[in-house]
């Protein structure tokens, strides 16, 4: 009943600041590394929310939910399980969530 953010991974420590993922070597190309590029929640509805769990998996428990629209999240490691893309997000404004998303609902914060 959550809409298409429900497949939503997360995890609900504090804080953002993400060391590059292994192997990222800094280039321009952000790739999953946090590039200091911050991001938003697209492509859910109006009053649906996208689910932030504790693992890269929609297996993993939802530890918080990012309402449609949700901007300046910092972007970390990003990984796929199967067919899915998922990304480590942290709030950088509000109450502090940290955790993987579904890639596909993330765009660039312009």
């Amino acid at each position: 009943s959550r809409g298409p953010g429900s497949g939503g991974p997360g995890a609900e420590q504090p804080g953002g600041g993400f060391p590059p993922p292994p192997g990222s070597g800094g280039g321009s190309d952000g790739g999953g590394q946090s590039t200091g590029d911050l991001y938003r929640v697209v492509g859910i509805g109006a009053g649906e929310t996208l689910n932030v769990r504790a693992g890269p998996d929609a297996s993993f428990e939802v530890v918080a939910e990012l309402a449609a629209g949700t901007r300046r999240l910092e972007l970390g490691a990003c990984r796929r399980a199967g067919t899915t893309q998922w990304c480590q997000i942290a709030t950088t404004r509000g109450i502090p969530v940290r955790g993987w998303v579904n890639a596909r609902f993330l765009s660039e914060d312009r």
